[in-house]
């Protein structure tokens, strides 16, 4: 029996709001903290210079420009050679989400009332993805546990959007993958598996707005793609369109307390 996790991060758009990009990869448990992590630590983080972690938003500031770019198509490489990955995108409008989705709701009876941020939204959406995939190509799946880099703002009610996907499976006719939602665990950025959920959301949301340069629509190539089918694309990307979200708002307004 093998025990997976999802690992998921976010990269959004700002100033001016525009895409928001949810996602990550899953592995086999023991794949990340086995042989992801040591490539990982020796190929990316260990230099020199040696560095404590890779993220996206201050990789530059730790690094010189060459030195950056050389981190980061190490750390596409270690992806591409780690079979095992899967990724999963999801993307979202922000201004659709805000005019069709965003409103003040209840994460639970009694809790102060919080902000329906499209992180909640994209991290169902993505455990839906992710679990489909994984039960139609893993015969021996035991759980899916779910991993998500802490965020003050977001990752304590993500932990209810978690608490209630079985009964979402349940509620859009997938029971059968109700009894394989595992636990759910925030991590650092010191986490390995979370910076490589970080590193593909930025190279998605450039990757959609076309403004990736060469190196970079290298780099996602490698993250995203096996060479084999469907013109080497594997896991799932995909966007939330505008009927999806009319519907959800529509649904979150006749159960605000849900």
């Amino acid at each position: 029996m093998t025990a997976f996790a999802c690992v998921a991060d976010e990269s959004a758009d700002e100033n001016p709001r525009d895409g928001f990009f949810y996602g990550g990869f899953s592995a086999p448990i023991d794949v990340w903290q086995g042989l992801f992590a040591e490539a990982w630590q020796e190929r990316v983080l260990d230099g020199p210079p040696r560095i404590p972690y890779l993220h996206m938003t201050d990789v530059r500031d730790r690094l010189s420009w060459d030195q950056a770019e050389r981190r980061l198509d190490e750390a596409a490489r270690v992806i591409r050679s780690t079979g095992a990955l899967i990724p999963v995108m999801i993307w979202v409008d922000q201004k659709d989400y805000d005019q069709l989705v965003r409103r003040d709701f209840a994460p639970r009876p009694g809790v102060r009332p919080a902000v329906l941020e499209p992180d909640y939204v994209c991290f169902a959406c993505f455990a839906a993805a992710q679990m489909d995939f994984l039960h139609a190509s893993c015969p021996d799946l035991e759980r899916v546990d779910f991993w998500v880099e802490s965020n003050p703002k977001v990752t304590r009610n993500l932990a209810d959007f978690h608490a209630s996907l079985q009964g979402m499976f349940a509620y859009i006719g997938r029971p059968e993958l109700a009894p394989l939602v595992g636990g759910y665990r925030e991590v650092p950025k010191t986490e390995i598996a979370a910076q490589a959920a970080d590193v593909l959301a930025w190279h998605a949301r450039r990757a959609r707005k076309g403004t990736l340069n060469r190196a970079g629509q290298r780099r996602y190539w490698q993250m995203t793609t096996n060479g084999r089918g469907n013109g080497g694309r594997y896991g799932y990307h995909g966007g939330l369109d505008q009927e999806f979200l009319r519907g959800l708002g529509e649904r979150f307004s006749a159960y605000p307390g849900e």
